[in-house]
């Protein structure tokens, strides 16, 4: 049986409807506009709109001057400011060398530099070497959008947790923000993810979690092209077992999630009892999972299915005390699974038609660049 209504629960999430210190809440219109595309679409609309009507060649022309305008004043912003996540990409790294150190699992990398790469709307990460540096690339999008996850339902997973229930409103409001997050991510539009109400827990684990695992991820691939990807070196028999090791074997980017896995082992037992950052890669391709059933290219050329890394990852952490996290994320996910596909199919529609209209003004430019060539 539930426990009554958790009112400590309640006042931490209205704390923080009324806080601007997190970053989701205003750094995010700071900075959205720097991805050039989605600045151009939501800036020049209603210009798109009277192309399509009039489609007028001089419109078509003054369009793509304006947008190389918008596009310099937007290059000029990135040269002179850094984005609020270069400092926790410091943060996690350093956090990552420490344990790296303290445990002695391997000798730390020498020249490693890690950049913020803007793209909200990409999830994605690289390591590679770059004029005598070990660079580590880290889209904006994965700290962005994991922010979104995390604000959207680790109050419900709290709760959960705790046997308790939150107010039917309150429920209703973190589900209608998992599915504004989830359609950013499915549709690669962070514009879709404003949110109103949020809960950020104080250790704010989950999402530390999810970005130290990232950024180990990365590091790990670092360390295997230095020894030539010979994982017995990291002795991965100490902390997983024969079958898991055997699996690690067979993929470098199966051995570069269980690297940062044990990372995320030691980072979890500096912090209290209540933390849950080994769960985060966990949550976080649990949910990846789930929108597989969405999309229609499920599997990577790259990387194992989300199915695939979900199922290992929940064996290399081996906890079974986050089956109720995932039994929640279960529910919120069939709660959420129908009214998110409504929405994906009907952003889809609107944005092939969007591109139809860029598609011609393009062609339009291009056809004019090759006319002045001409003469």
């Amino acid at each position: 049986m539930l426990k009554p209504v958790d009112k400590s629960l309640i006042y931490e999430i209205m704390y923080f409807m009324e806080e601007n210190d997190d970053w989701l809440s205003y750094e995010y219109f700071k900075y959205y506009r720097k991805d050039i595309f989605i600045f151009w679409r939501k800036a020049n609309i209603l210009l798109w709109k009277l192309f399509k009507i009039t489609k007028s060649k001089r419109l078509a022309l003054f369009i793509g001057d304006l947008q190389i305008t918008q596009a310099e004043m937007i290059k000029k912003d990135w040269e002179e400011e850094n984005t609020p996540y270069n400092e926790i990409l410091d943060d996690c790294y350093r956090e990552i060398i420490e344990v790296i150190i303290n445990n002695k699992l391997c000798d730390p990398l020498e020249n490693v530099k890690i950049k913020n790469i803007r793209g909200f709307d990409f999830f994605n990460a690289m390591a590679f070497p770059c004029f005598g540096d070990n660079l580590l690339a880290i889209n904006t999008g994965v700290f962005f959008l994991s922010h979104t996850l995390v604000r959207s339902t680790e109050a419900l997973l709290k709760a959960r947790n705790e046997n308790t229930k939150l107010p039917k409103i309150f429920e209703k409001l973190f589900l209608k923000q998992f599915i504004k997050a989830s359609l950013a991510i499915i549709c690669r539009d962070h514009t879709k993810t404003i949110f109103k109400i949020r809960f950020i827990a104080s250790d704010d684990s989950l999402l530390t979690g999810i970005e130290i695992f990232c950024i180990a991820h990365e590091y790990a691939h670092l360390i295997f092209r230095k020894i030539n990807y010979e994982y017995t070196m990291l002795k991965f028999e100490k902390y997983y077992d024969a079958d898991i090791v055997k699996l690690i074997f067979t993929n470098q980017e199966i051995a570069a999630d269980a690297f940062a896995i044990i990372v995320l082992k030691y980072y979890q037992l500096s912090l209290n009892e209540y933390s849950i950052a080994l769960y985060s890669p966990q949550f976080l391709f649990k949910i990846f999972a789930n929108y597989d059933e969405i999309l229609s290219t499920k599997e990577s050329k790259t990387h194992p299915a989300n199915i695939d890394r979900y199922n290992y990852i929940k064996k290399m952490v081996c906890q079974s005390k986050y089956d109720i996290y995932d039994s929640e994320l279960d529910i919120i996910w069939e709660k959420s699974k129908i009214n998110i596909n409504k929405y994906v199919n009907k952003y889809k529609k609107y944005y092939n038609k969007i591109m139809s209209i860029w598609n011609e003004i393009l062609a339009i430019i291009r056809e004019d660049i090759e006319s002045n060539k001409m003469h």
